[in-house]
């Protein structure tokens, strides 16, 4: 397949699954622990998804994505839900942490396939 996602959030425990779950799709899976470190790591481009743990300001990541390009597929989780319901107004698949890991691989998954 040969795409690369990029997981950002952290408390890399807290993706280790959704880490496995795409990289056996076959994914190739890059982890920043922080949204200014992911940043950097998108700029220098071949990341083909971004997934962001939203309330460690994975949205102001999404904002500046978004701002350079508009199709990458972005997905956002949390488990703050006031800050769940403030970023469903992005246009990003947003997901609340106990929805799984595996709503959001599937989310990226067929984001990639378009």
């Amino acid at each position: 397949m040969n795409k690369t996602v990029l997981v950002v959030d952290d408390e890399r425990w807290a993706v280790e699954k959704l880490i496995g779950i795409l990289e056996g799709l076959g994914y190739t899976t890059l982890y920043e622990s922080d949204c200014v470190h992911a940043m950097q790591r998108y700029r220098k481009g071949g990341i083909h998804a971004v997934v962001a743990d939203g309330s460690a300001g994975g949205d102001i990541l999404a904002e500046a994505i978004r701002r350079r390009d508009e199709s990458t597929p972005i997905a956002l989780y949390t488990y703050n839900p006031s800050r769940y319901q403030g970023l469903k107004n992005l246009e990003v698949g947003v997901f609340h942490k106990s929805d799984g890991p595996q709503d959001v691989a599937d989310y990226i998954h067929a984001a990639i396939q378009k």
